[in-house]
């Protein structure tokens, strides 16, 4: 005969298997459970205990909301960029050249997976115990961050490429070749990885510079066989476009690096030529091109070397390649924008996204010591999520249970509308350890402080506030309870309408920590899982 716990967990597990489409953050529940994914708290480097991929907490079905913990520099990251880190998981990340910035391709994939599969809600955590900038120096410097990281996180601009591109902040340039016999010519698109330097063009010297992720670069002469054999990482369709120039014909497909795939490309204001040689076209030949030009270009002898493309956009496309052979023939290969192979869906203007085109579902603010402008920053944050209609988008905070909470006390009484909270009942005089069964008045256990934040600070009435609690008894200094004690402290705080469920510390404690994931979820939705219990004993 199986006990009421081991049937209550079954129960919870059938409800969740029913509504795990619809698993999410929900602001109009009282039992949500957040785990904090990232930081391998058990401090175990391999086995079953130690962390694991993202996708696998996904999975569990007690989960509805996992905080990627944690970005912890933002202002004095290696190359400008921010820094995050995921312990143990980072293994399969790799650096982005030039920053401290990981670029996590398989985390990327989790994400996704996570939230179309399994309907789960993915937070970045920003700050964490070992954050120390102190925040920004100005309101513009938070609000400037604030942009950033929705560039490098929220949804991709103009577009949803599928896979992560490798590059470095400076490195976001195709290399293309062609290749022209006679009167036919056959096109080749030569995908590189990334060049080092800036200009998105051919070097002057002939070689093609290549940097990989970690950073050795590689040269080779800019000739079609050794580019194929060198850069060829993936052939896509071209679009070829041909007008007449007089007596010669211009074939053309037309490339860029757009900010997106849909996206116009960045271009200078001054062209910049795409090899060096400089020759002279007759005046009478010219181009049917709409912002196009061809220009210092001669034909001699029926011999044509090299000619140059200035860097103009035709059709959301910019040139970056031409050559002309012995033939009537001008080639110039780029790849069309609309089709333009996922892999190079990095930013022309170097931006870097590392999880690639997987697009978190808000941002969580645990700020753990006094930091300046936080308000201008979390307001630009909620601008930006609120102006992305695509999907609902949240905002939350992780404060000590101390109130008020100094080091969040700008952000908590501002008039950023913040979603939920997650309050940190442990490490605490007025943590979970504080709770007095049975007692209607709790003098140190504080829930009742929070909740009368909630309806009479908060710039958001309706927030939920979730009962942070540690996921196993190593997760936290004080404050572990048991499952069974912490049935009873739930018990309590359902009697507040601002109650929004319990939040863990973290995933690796967690799921270590025999049943207590599900006796959790089980005490949370309570009610429900009776009904359901009652209606199996009448059968």
């Amino acid at each position: 005969m199986s006990s009421s716990s081991s049937i209550s967990r079954n129960v919870v597990a059938a409800l969740a298997l029913v509504t795990q489409a619809t698993a999410r953050l929900a602001l109009d529940s009282s039992s949500n459970v957040a785990v904090y994914w990232g930081q391998n708290s058990i401090n175990q480097a391999s086995g079953p205990n130690a962390q694991q991929r993202l996708v696998d907490y996904c999975a569990n079905t007690n989960i509805d909301v996992i905080p990627l913990a944690f970005l912890y520099e933002m202002t004095t990251g290696t190359g400008g960029e921010p820094v995050i880190n995921f312990a143990n998981q980072a293994s399969d990340c790799q650096i982005f050249a030039g920053t401290n910035l990981l670029d996590c391709p398989t985390i990327g994939a989790d994400i996704t997976t996570c939230q179309q599969q399994y309907g789960k809600t993915i937070l970045l955590s920003i700050g964490g115990a070992t954050y120390t900038e102190g925040g920004f120096t100005s309101s513009a410097q938070a609000i400037s961050m604030a942009d950033h990281l929705w560039e490098l996180f929220g949804p991709v601009a103009g577009g949803t490429p599928t896979t992560t591109s490798t590059s470095s902040k400076s490195s976001s340039s195709t290399t293309t070749t062609t290749s022209s016999t006679s009167s036919t010519s056959s096109t080749t698109s030569a995908l590189s990885t990334p060049t080092s330097t800036s200009s998105p063009f051919t070097s002057s010297s002939g070689f093609i510079s290549s940097t990989s992720r970690s950073g050795k670069t590689t040269s080779e002469p800019s000739t079609s066989t050794s580019l194929s054999t060198l850069l060829l990482t993936r052939t896509v369709p071209v679009t070829t476009f041909s007008t007449r120039l007089t007596t010669l014909f211009f074939t053309a497909t037309l490339t860029s690096i757009p900010s997106s795939i849909f996206a116009s490309p960045t271009t200078t204001t001054t062209p910049s030529p795409l090899l060096n040689d400089t020759l002279t076209l007759p005046s009478y030949v010219n181009s049917t091109f709409t912002n196009a030009t061809i220009s210092n270009t001669t034909i001699t002898n029926s011999t044509i070397n090299n000619s140059i493309i200035t860097n103009s956009t035709i059709n959301n496309s910019v040139f970056i390649n031409s050559t002309i052979t012995n033939s009537i023939f001008i080639n110039s290969t780029i790849i069309n924008p609309q089709i333009l192979d996922s892999t190079l869906a990095k930013r022309q203007s170097a931006v870097l996204r590392p999880f690639g085109s997987a697009a978190i579902d808000g941002f969580d603010l645990d700020i753990e010591a006094v930091a300046t402008n936080m308000v201008p920053f979390a307001q630009r944050l909620r601008e930006l999520m609120d102006a992305d209609t695509s999907k609902q988008r949240y905002l939350t905070a992780a404060p000590q249970c101390v109130y008020p909470d100094v080091a969040n006390s700008a952000l908590l009484s501002s008039t950023v509308h913040l979603d939920a909270i997650f309050v940190q009942f442990y490490n605490n005089p007025c943590g979970v350890q504080a709770f007095v069964p049975g007692a209607a008045t709790q003098e140190a256990f504080n829930f009742a402080a929070w909740d009368t934040w909630a309806k009479t600070v908060s710039a958001n009435p309706a927030i939920k506030v979730l009962l942070g609690v540690p996921g196993g008894p190593s997760a936290a200094g004080l404050g572990y309870v048991d499952a069974s004690t912490l049935a009873g402290i739930i018990s309590y705080c359902k009697g507040f309408s601002s109650f929004g469920g319990v939040m863990m510390w973290d995933a690796s404690q967690a799921l270590a920590n025999g049943g207590f994931l599900a006796d959790v979820k089980s005490a949370l939705v309570g009610s429900a899982t009776k009904m359901m219990i009652r209606g199996m004993s009448w059968r």
